[in-house]
């Protein structure tokens, strides 16, 4: 019993190892053990005909609560050293009637919890769309005002909506490095 939890959160870190270049990977809860819900519902989703890639995908359903802003979710403790890569790629569906503005942010160890000392971007998805965002590793690096974000020590990565109330479903479906 003493045993069973280390041996467990050390398998989430090597299934983390493994699946890279994905941060994060659907085929296994383990796949997305360090990605947590804030303000929302991340649920294992099959994605509509419409937006599949391939037979019988699924992607995480992203179900804001309205009731706060910040719905989204958190890599916590993703991969830290992703200086041997060049991008980031985010898959997103927006299902909704309406254009989704979503936020991007991210944090090394050395992050003060100031806005302007970490990577912030704003991600602009049209009505009823699929669509793979690419990120250079090097425009994050320079997202902090006053310093280089370390790309060797990557803490967090935050993808969230910003409103008080009236937020939307999305679909993540993959986050990426390449």
């Amino acid at each position: 019993l003493i045993i069973f939890p280390v041996a467990s959160s050390s398998s989430f870190y090597l299934q983390r190892w493994h699946q890279l270049p994905a941060l994060i990977s659907l085929d296994s809860t383990a796949g997305y053990h360090f990605l947590h819900a804030g303000n929302s519902t991340a649920t294992l989703s099959s994605i509509p005909t419409s937006w599949n890639r391939a037979p019988n995908e699924t992607a995480l359903l992203i179900s804001p609560h309205n009731e706060g802003r910040w719905a989204g979710v958190t890599l916590e403790e993703p991969t830290p050293n992703w200086s041997a890569y060049s991008y980031l790629v985010l898959d997103l569906i927006n299902p909704n009637e309406t254009p989704l503005e979503l936020n991007l942010r991210i944090d090394d160890r050395k992050h003060n919890q100031e806005f302007d000392d970490r990577f912030n971007h704003a991600l602009n998805i049209p009505r009823h769309t699929r669509i793979s965002i690419k990120i250079s590793l090097n425009e994050i690096a320079h997202g902090p005002q006053a310093r280089q974000l370390d790309t060797k020590d990557i803490n967090k990565l935050v993808l969230f909506e910003d409103l008080q109330s009236h937020s939307l479903p999305f679909y993540l479906c993959a986050m990426r490095l390449e």
